[in-house]
């Protein structure tokens, strides 16, 4: 296909974020269809990216970070920091305990700055009065989460 992991992850996960929220709906007939039906993935591209995008949200089902409720996870929205800075983490999810679990999908080696960029998100959450904010740096080619 001649596609990489990262570019299949980054385009369904990235792009199509805001209409990943739980595992219901990453089925073969709603993202990835939709991905077909408005020409951003041929069928057949379809069916390996679907293959693809499974396989790693399934490998991180057990942390919770695709719940059933979908309204208590925001993809890809935007924040201003004290500084006013603009903001996107990739995914926050408020868990039942009103607590939030902060991820930042990435591709490739760890680096100092990402772990900044994800305290930096959850900095600004704890301003805005949410007192209990986890931090995740999910590697999702090579599955660590740090």
């Amino acid at each position: 296909y001649g596609q990489t992991f990262r570019e299949w992850f980054g385009f369904l996960a990235a792009e199509m974020g805001s209409e990943v929220s739980n595992v219901d709906l990453l089925g073969p007939d709603l993202t990835v269809a939709q991905a077909v039906e408005n020409g951003s993935l041929s069928a057949d591209e379809a069916a390996h990216a679907q293959q693809l995008l499974t396989a790693a949200i399934a490998s991180v089902s057990s942390r919770g970070w695709f719940p059933e409720d979908s309204s208590k996870v925001w993809n890809e929205t935007a924040l201003i920091s004290e500084d006013g800075s603009p903001l996107r983490p990739d995914r926050v999810v408020e868990n039942p305990d009103g607590s939030l679990s902060v991820i930042d999908y990435k591709f490739g080696a760890p680096k100092r700055s990402h772990r900044r960029q994800v305290e930096g998100y959850a900095d600004t959450f704890r301003k805005m009065g949410y007192a209990e904010v986890s931090t995740y740096l999910w590697y999702v080619e090579s599955g660590n989460i740090l």
